[in-house]
């Protein structure tokens, strides 16, 4: 039985401070937030996290898998695209937020000549991804993160996570190179 079910995504949703944490405070250090059934994908300003959950009863259980990188660009660009026809309207404390959502973010030069991307997939069973996009003068030897949270263990192209809930198991990316022709 798999760790993850899916439902239906609508986007990642831009955090105007809507999003709160464990102090019911506004979380800023989230940018987007992509809500999945049983766990959510936080993009922050320093890379991204799972957090897991599951309900008992009254009582919430939760788990956090983090995945923060080292020595980024810290004034990188956040670019949002492929906007959803679909947002929520929150009233708060703060006064009405319109929330828009989006099919893709990318961290334009998160490294130098790197960029880093999000997105939304059509497939139920992985409903995200991310790239690393290498540009002419890229070092892919500056892509350095730690991953907290979780025991991991590297089998062939998986990297496979011991979580509270069971495991989950990422497949290392693929790599291409693009030339001139799109080839």
């Amino acid at each position: 039985m798999p760790l993850l079910s899916f439902a239906k995504t609508i986007g990642f949703q831009e955090n105007k401070g809507q999003i709160i944490n464990q102090y019911q405070k506004s979380n800023f250090a989230i940018t987007h937030t992509l809500r999945l059934e049983n766990f959510n994908v936080n993009l922050t300003k320093k890379g991204f996290n799972y957090d897991f959950y599951k309900y008992n009863n009254d009582k919430i259980t939760t788990h956090r898998l983090e995945f923060i990188f080292r020595n980024h660009n810290k004034d990188f660009e956040v670019i949002k695209s492929d906007k959803i026809e679909y947002y929520e309207n929150i009233i708060s404390n703060k006064g009405e937020l319109l929330i828009s959502f989006y099919q893709k973010i990318t961290y334009k030069d998160f490294y130098p000549n790197i960029d880093l991307e999000f997105y939304i997939t059509e497939n139920p069973q992985k409903p995200f991804e991310y790239n690393f996009i290498l540009h002419p003068g890229a070092d892919i030897s500056s892509i350095q993160f730690d991953i907290k949270g979780a025991n991991k263990f590297v089998k062939s192209n998986e990297i496979e996570f011991k979580l509270r809930f069971g495991t989950l198991i990422e497949t290392l990316p693929k790599s291409w190179i693009v030339n001139p022709n799109n080839n």
